[in-house]
């Protein structure tokens, strides 16, 4: 076979591997019988590139399609497709409920798939290609090469989730933990605009000195997070949260629910390379409870957040003064959640 032959080959048998691994979605997704289509496309996809003429014998092709037939169609990756449907459930309703359309959510998830190829190629350290997004992504390659652009100057999906606390919210968090600036109670006491500590000058003077008293004043006023009363600032919450605005609460649940599937994504990658989870993601579970043992544990989750809330912030707040010279890129979320509904009835069709 000639050196053109066996380097069609080789891309040939590219695919095949990563169809067998789990890692070709548009063609894992197909019956078995339509098998048939993996070489219709490995034909088209690699004569239609002007780089990689084919020039394989067909009864390569038929083996491998047959092959892939048979190791390929009980792939987790199915499971894992079956799967994320469901963990997509509710965030699918919501955006239902908001006028987001199926149209409009494939249109936007084609950039996401397409910047995800990219993403693992890099790391694999092979060349980033069109055709090699195409195969990975199951995007059109016409799609891929006229995304290319555009992908350039947009931010990955992954780094929206990256946005820091602003400065209002830094000083409000140091308003939550400091003990000098909290109640006996331990929740944020209400401070005198100026004077020595404790104040809301030297609240503010703590974390930055780049901007006025009143500025900094002002956008937490804005954020509602405090009320000024007179010559006093009053606290109005006991966390920092999102705001009741739409846009501010689905940026703010955007970060922390990306992190929380990055967490899982990257400790199942981890278990399927036998390595160890690298992250903490644990939860409990029960059921066959009263509306008001509910009501009790959910209050009881609180407590144990604001516990672990203060210790945590506490040792953060030590190794980010040790660090700070450095200036590390590194970056951490700890969070955690309560849910509980009732047992699931059916819709009844009108």
């Amino acid at each position: 076979m000639s050196n053109k032959g066996n380097y069609s080959l080789k891309k040939i048998l590219e695919c095949y591997s990563q169809l067998v691994k789990g890692n070709f979605p548009l063609y894992e997704s197909v019956i078995p019988g339509k098998m048939k289509y993996l070489k219709k496309f490995l034909n088209a996809s690699v004569a239609n590139d002007s780089n990689n003429p084919l020039s394989t014998d067909a009864s390569v092709l038929d083996s491998l399609v047959t092959d892939a037939s048979n190791k390929g169609a009980t792939s987790s990756s199915e499971q894992l497709l079956s799967d994320s449907v469901a963990m997509l459930q509710p965030l699918v309703e919501l955006m239902v409920a908001q006028g987001v359309t199926y149209t409009q959510l494939t249109l936007a998830l084609k950039q996401t798939f397409m910047e995800a190829a990219r993403k693992e190629l890099a790391a694999e350290g092979k060349k980033v290609t069109d055709a090699a997004i195409s195969v990975r992504s199951g995007v059109h390659r016409k799609e891929v090469r006229a995304s290319s652009a555009v992908a350039r100057t947009v931010p990955a999906a992954g780094n929206l989730a990256r946005k820091s606390l602003s400065l209002a919210e830094q000083i409000f968090t140091r308003w939550l933990t400091d003990a000098g600036y909290r109640t006996i109670d331990g929740k944020p006491a209400s401070l005198p605009l100026t004077g020595p500590a404790p104040s809301f000058d030297s609240l503010a003077a703590s974390v930055t000195k780049d901007f006025s008293r009143r500025t900094l004043l002002n956008e937490l006023t804005r954020l509602g997070l405090v009320q000024e009363r007179g010559d006093h600032v009053i606290p109005l919450a006991d966390a920092v949260v999102a705001r009741d605005d739409l846009s501010e609460m689905i940026s703010y649940y955007r970060a922390q629910l990306h992190d929380h599937l990055a967490a899982g994504a990257a400790n199942i990658q981890a278990v399927d390379v036998g390595a160890a989870p690298p992250f903490l993601e644990q939860s409990l579970y029960a059921n066959g409870l009263s509306p008001e043992s509910i009501e009790h544990l959910a209050q009881m989750s609180r407590q144990l957040w604001k516990s672990a809330f203060d210790q945590l912030v506490g040792a953060a707040s030590q190794r980010l003064a040790l660090d700070q010279a450095h200036q590390y890129p590194s970056r951490i979320r700890f969070g955690v959640y309560f849910y509980s509904e009732s047992a699931d009835q059916p819709v009844k069709e009108k």
